[in-house]
Parts: structure tokens; sequence; C-alpha cells
């Protein structure tokens, strides 16, 4: 079980129950912060009880780890994070009994989901990533990645930006939908967002862009683009509306 600084009594913003400690989870993880930005920038920080933040850390660790073993490990940008998601699955890197055993089933999770394609699919991709496919190679490869481990992650980050920025709960009254778009196609409504609210740049990680409707300060619009590419669009809105 991870260990997770004490954050004191208070109400865990993802299960609303009340605890007599807390722990602290970041908003943007941690690990998917580039090596540049590490101890350069602002960690936004919100209260969460231990097993919310098992279970966050468990669907972040996931979701990175599809992710970056399809970065480009020659790709400067990508070099650091892609390099420590290919260390992860490697056994020889374990250092204890307990950490090659969690190395070798991170990886056998991983074989499984592996396909293999002759032709690049046209369909499925997930869209802004950096990819660098050779039409020439027959022996095309893809991760398969659950869209529910991406709309986990998408709430993850509405919770956290909503408690962050207005200090407030998106309780049961709402939902959070979350969409994976080409950037392009959506970027009318990044600007109108950033125009109504704000945009904050956390180094070359994060471009957080959001705009909160002050009527009740939690129905709103989000777009967290990490590194430049992989793109989370999500929308807060009260049921019935």
């Amino acid at each position: 079980m991870a260990k997770f600084k004490k954050a004191g009594p208070g109400t865990c913003i993802y299960c609303f129950d009340h605890f007599d400690t807390l722990t602290w989870d970041h908003v943007f993880p941690k690990a998917w912060y580039t090596d540049d930005d590490i101890s350069n920038y602002e960690k936004w920080k919100v209260p969460s009880c231990q097993k919310c933040n098992n279970r966050l850390s468990k669907v972040e660790e996931d979701l990175l780890l599809r992710v970056a073993l399809c970065l480009n490990p020659n790709d400067p940008r990508f070099k650091e994070i892609s390099l420590k998601a290919r260390r992860s699955i490697k056994p020889e890197f374990g250092k204890n009994e307990r950490d090659i055993l969690a190395r070798k089933n991170r990886r056998l999770a991983i074989e499984k989901d592996i396909l293999r394609h002759v032709t690049i699919p046209d369909y499925g991709l997930l869209p802004n990533m950096p990819f660098e496919l050779d039409k020439t190679d027959q022996n095309k490869l893809s991760i398969g990645i659950d869209p529910k481990l991406i709309s986990a992650f998408a709430e993850k980050l509405a919770r956290g930006i909503v408690f962050k920025t207005m200090g407030n709960y998106i309780t049961s009254d709402y939902i959070i939908k979350d969409y994976q778009c080409e950037k392009h196609k959506i970027q009318p409504e990044i600007d109108y967002a950033q125009k109504c609210g704000q945009r904050i740049k956390f180094g070359n990680t994060v471009i957080l862009v959001y705009a909160i409707v002050p009527d009740d300060n939690i129905s709103s619009m989000i777009y967290v683009d990490f590194w430049e590419h992989i793109l989370f669009s999500i929308i807060v809105t009260k049921k019935n509306q």
C-alpha cells in the first residue's frame, strides 16, 4: 500500500465521507510531470481519504503506463517518462521480490492487451497522440486502454480542479462527462473557455483551461492537456439541465 502525507480531519472530495485523518492527493499526478517540471512548479493537492487515494493512484499508474509505452522514447519531451514506463515492466529492475513480482504482473497485464495489426486502424486511436507509425511495417502493435480507465481519470481531474479553484465538491446532483476529441476540432470551445475563464500552464507537463459557471461555481468546461498531446475534455453539468 502506498504511503501518503496526512492532511488532517475533513471530507474526502471523491467519496464525501468524513475522516479524522485525510491524505493529500495530487490533482495532476506527480509521476506525469516531466523531470524538468517536477520541482519547479506548484503541485495542486486536494484532500482525499486513504482508500480513494489508493484507488486513484492505481488508475493513474495504469493509464500512464499504457500511454507512455506508446510515446517515442527518442523524443526528448517524453524520454524520461517513456524510459520509466519501460523499466516498470522489467523484472530485472526490481528492488526486492515483491517489486520483481509487481513488475512481472504489470508486464503480463500489458501483454494481454497488445493488439497486432496488418494495417493501421482508422478508428479507436487515442486522439492527439504523437504517433509515429511506419506504414510499411507489417507488424503494427497497439495497446488497449479501457474507456472506463480514461473516464475515471477524467472524473478525478474534474473533482480536483473544481475543489482547488472554487473550494466546492461535485456532488451527486451533477454529471461529469468526458470526451476524447482531436484538438483542432474543439479548439473554438477551448478558446471560448479560456476567454470566459482561465488558462494555467504547469511547465511542459500540463496546460489547464477552464471556465466555471458563476451561478453555482461547479458547472464547468475543463480542458487538461498533458505534454500538449493527451487532451482530456470534461463537461460538468447539473442533472436535468
